[in-house]
């Protein structure tokens, strides 16, 4: 079930990215969280919503004013797409996601 809670724990290609956070609604509702490490205050964090919806072996998402469509598999437990859902990451880009057990509001 695609449907969850997922943070990346793999990209393929030097990203920015100290998190990533992907929260697919069973309603169809998507959230989404990027952190990026910075040198002055921390971390710099970013995050949107949207829908999201499956088709075949494609996941179709919006968020906000953009909208996209990444490649996607589940195996042994783990999300795969071929992108980041709202960034410049992808597509060709393997990107490997768990699942949240317990996910809170702020990720």
């Amino acid at each position: 079930m695609v449907a969850g809670t997922w943070h990346v724990t793999f990209i393929s290609v030097p990203h920015p990215f100290g998190r990533y956070v992907l929260d697919l609604r069973a309603n169809g509702a998507l959230e989404w969280l990027a952190v990026v490490p910075t040198t002055d205050v921390g971390e710099y964090q970013v995050k949107g919503s949207g829908t999201w919806r499956t088709d075949g072996e494609m996941l179709h998402y919006t968020s906000g004013a953009d909208s996209g469509t990444v490649q996607y598999s589940l195996s042994d437990g783990e999300l795969i797409l071929d992108g980041l859902p709202a960034t410049k990451v992808g597509p060709g880009v393997r990107c490997v996601f768990q699942r949240v057990q317990q996910p809170s509001q702020n990720y």
